[in-house]
């Protein structure tokens, strides 16, 4: 008896290594989970190589993980495979939002303010001038945890047109690379507002607009220019696809101003000189003589 079983095993065991390899359980179906940014293209393309070359009875996590780190930061991964051909790969990602300068010296922070080293593509990102103690190898500075905050829940195209961080009247407050301004008021429902912004961007009827105000979560408004306030249909934010943001000819849910209608100038009739009269000479009286 137990002579049949360890060859039952030893059947078994063989048969698994024979299979796992096979194409009868190759990867085919790919579901990648934290490289849905615009700009992680490079990096789901690279990951998802390397897991079509895998099977799911022998996945290899590390080479995954090796081929996402080329492009982005990866603190972790986690691979959950579902036999006979798909698999999902979740990464954690860590990536640096915002460009902050610390007693004389200048690091990447992350969206919660964590000092991140070897960041790369930092020449894209906003500055900000950070004050206070460091604790924990995290910024303490209050306004600059507000400012990673919402930077951290920018879409990856928006992110990097931020030109400069400020603070005024209207509270926190991002300037675009085209000069329109952004008026966050503080880090609450940063994901929303952005959004917001996005579908107001996205659509092409508000061009020469100067400032988005997005301190109403789902209801900003739009100023400059002469433009009329635009407020967001219920909903039509959360619809908007990220891709929408990086091409601003693709429409969007924002419907935008109406434009009055102008009647064109009436035309005044032509004026015509009157024809010339003709006359007929008098008849010469009898005689052929004057009195």
């Amino acid at each position: 008896m137990l002579i049949a079983l360890l060859l039952a095993l030893v059947v078994a065991a063989s048969g698994y290594l024979l299979i796992r390899d096979s194409s009868l359980v190759a990867v085919e179906d790919v579901k990648i989970v934290g490289l849905e940014g615009y700009y992680d293209k490079s990096a789901r393309e690279a990951v998802t190589a390397e897991a079509l070359q895998m099977t799911t009875l022998n996945f290899d996590d590390d080479r995954v993980l090796e081929a996402a780190s080329a492009f982005v930061a990866v603190e972790g991964v986690r691979v959950v495979t579902d036999p006979p051909h798909a698999v999902t790969i979740e990464f954690d990602v860590v990536r640096p939002v915002v460009v902050g300068k610390i007693n004389g010296r200048t690091v990447a922070l992350s969206a919660d303010g964590e000092i991140l080293s070897g960041a790369r593509g930092l020449n894209l990102l906003p500055t900000i001038d950070v004050s206070g103690v460091i604790r924990g190898n995290r910024v303490t500075d209050g306004k600059a945890l507000k400012a990673t905050t919402v930077l951290g829940a920018a879409p990856d195209v928006l992110l990097r047109e931020v030109s400069a961080i400020r603070w005024g009247r209207q509270g926190l407050t991002l300037e675009l690379d085209k000069g329109v301004l952004l008026y966050f008021g503080n880090a609450t429902a940063a994901r929303t507002k952005w959004r917001d912004a996005a579908a107001i961007l996205a659509n092409t009827a508000t061009a020469g607009l100067t400032y988005i105000d997005l301190r109403a979560p789902g209801r900003p408004s739009v100023g400059g220019l002469g433009a009329a306030p635009v407020t967001i249909a219920p909903g039509a934010a959360e619809a908007l696809p990220e891709e929408a943001v990086a091409d601003p000819s693709q429409q969007s849910d924002v419907q935008p101003p109406v434009q009055p209608q102008t009647q064109a100038p009436v035309q005044a009739p032509a004026q015509t000189s009157p024809a010339p009269q003709q006359t007929t000479p008098s008849p010469a009286p009898a005689g052929g003589a004057s009195p």
